[in-house]
């Protein structure tokens, strides 16, 4: 497919187009980096700009690839720890609970609770699961509407640790598109336009939108990044200080390596603190069954622990 894509950008240029008009007909080259070709076009720096989009491309993928690699051992252990428990008390325990029910002793507690919560599972789990599989497809469906949207991403932002992490994020995403599209000599209102549409959050997208406002009226970039009260006080000053001495580029770049270097950090701490808590869950509730098991077959069969 990429093929025929780069053989119908040679026949487009080839009848006179521009690189940035043959790039706009096809929807895999997203609007930001058309915007930076078209400015770039006009400029004649065509060369300078598309070094940038790759440079631009190369550390967004790095980055993305590092925040999945850190995540993707937490959430295999977290999977593994529902389904060894899910296997035992569906599977396992209720083998024992048929020697018990033949046996007719009384059970110590921890053994009656253990079946109790296995017989529940062994009779819900059909409802639970139908139950999530419909409420995942109800939010996705509510997304898909522009309210939806909005609000379920603002929710997002207001989870623990979530929150924080998303709101890192989005800046430094915001921060690099906005200083690359400075940097390849896009138009300011235009940059933040395309800026506010590849953030990625609707909630965050709508409360950045009086920055077009506040520039087109001569308030620079700084006054209307405080006003909209989405950016750390650190950010604002750091594009205020580069106002001033005419580097907002640079400095918005510079603010995106450090929030994507935050990011990176809580990444780390929070996954150090996931795996020992979920290997500890694991062993909790599997030890949990096992010593329930072993208490009631010792207490049957009169056996001293």
């Amino acid at each position: 497919q990429m093929r025929e894509v780069i053989q119908a950008l040679q026949r487009d240029i080839q009848r006179g187009r521009s690189l940035s008009e043959a790039l706009a007909q096809h929807n895999c080259f997203p609007k930001v980096y058309v915007n930076m070709v078209r400015a770039a076009e006009a400029g004649g720096f065509l060369e300078v700009v598309l070094r940038r989009i790759a440079s631009f491309l190369e550390t967004t993928g790095r980055f993305k690839e590092e925040l999945i690699s850190a995540m993707v051992y937490p959430a295999i252990l977290f999977v593994v720890a529902i389904v060894a428990v899910a296997v035992m008390m569906v599977y396992v325990v209720p083998k024992f609970t048929l020697i018990f029910e033949e046996m007719g002793e009384s059970l110590p507690l921890s053994t009656e609770i253990l079946i109790f919560i296995s017989a529940l599972v062994g009779r819900l789990w059909w409802f639970v699961i139908t139950g999530c599989l419909v409420g995942v497809v109800l939010v996705l469906r509510y997304r898909k509407t522009p309210e939806g949207r909005l609000k379920t991403d603002a929710l997002l932002l207001h989870l623990p640790l979530v929150g924080s992490l998303q709101r890192k994020v989005f800046i430094s995403r915001f921060t690099r598109t906005l200083g690359t599209l400075l940097k390849a000599g896009v138009p300011v209102l235009t940059a933040l336009r395309i800026s506010r549409q590849v953030i990625g959050n609707e909630a965050i997208s709508t409360s950045l939108a009086p920055l077009e406002d506040g520039v087109r009226h001569g308030k620079g970039l700084s006054q209307p990044m405080k006003e909209v009260n989405i950016f750390p006080e650190m950010v604002v000053e750091m594009v205020a200080v580069a106002e001033e001495a005419g580097r907002v580029e640079e400095a918005l770049l510079q603010i995106a390596d450090r929030f994507e270097e935050e990011t990176r950090r809580t990444i780390r701490r929070t996954v150090s603190i996931l795996e020992p808590g979920l290997i500890l869950f694991m062993g909790v509730m599997v030890g949990f069954i096992i010593l329930s098991m072993l208490v009631a077959i010792f207490s049957i069969s009169e056996l001293p622990l």
